[in-house]
């Protein structure tokens, strides 16, 4: 019996434990500890289980970036071609007011154009807002991988 065990038993048989009442708690107390551990087997299986789950959170980690790009690339595009129609808005504008005959003309294309530009805007808030809760995501999700 190891020392640590046998004061155990020492103990018990001081606060009224018998010797073999003694043994067989200390005996039970070690199998319920021994029973306890993980092998060696155990870790290996974790191991394993950890590489396969950092496998696949690098794959979804690489598609969610790729979805990204592909997000972006289009609003880019949306952008630009958003801003290509207002400028042809705004020189076909520049041309009319050259002509326009009173001020409450003048007011309703300015109106317009304040409209179009905030409707741009509010388009564009919206995208960066899914933007950047879709990098939120991918930082929470590196971060539970890192942990």
């Amino acid at each position: 019996m190891p020392k640590l065990d046998f004061e155990a038993v020492e103990e018990l048989q001081a606060v009224g434990f018998s010797s073999e009442q003694g043994k067989a708690l200390v005996r039970i107390i070690a199998n319920m500890q021994t029973a306890q551990l993980a092998t060696k087997a155990d870790l290996a299986g974790l191991r394993t289980e950890l590489v396969e789950t950092r496998e696949v959170l690098r794959g979804e980690i690489v598609a969610v970036r790729t979805e990204m790009r592909t997000e972006m690339a289009e609003l880019r595009t949306e952008m630009r071609s958003e801003m290509a129609e207002l400028r042809t808005e705004m020189a076909e504008m520049r041309a009319t007011m050259t002509t326009l005959a009173t001020k409450d003309e003048l007011a309703s294309l300015e109106l317009r154009l304040t409209e179009k530009m905030s409707a741009m805007f509010a388009k564009m808030i919206i995208w960066l807002v899914g933007i950047a809760i879709a990098s939120v995501s991918l930082m929470a999700a590196i971060g539970q991988l890192m942990k």
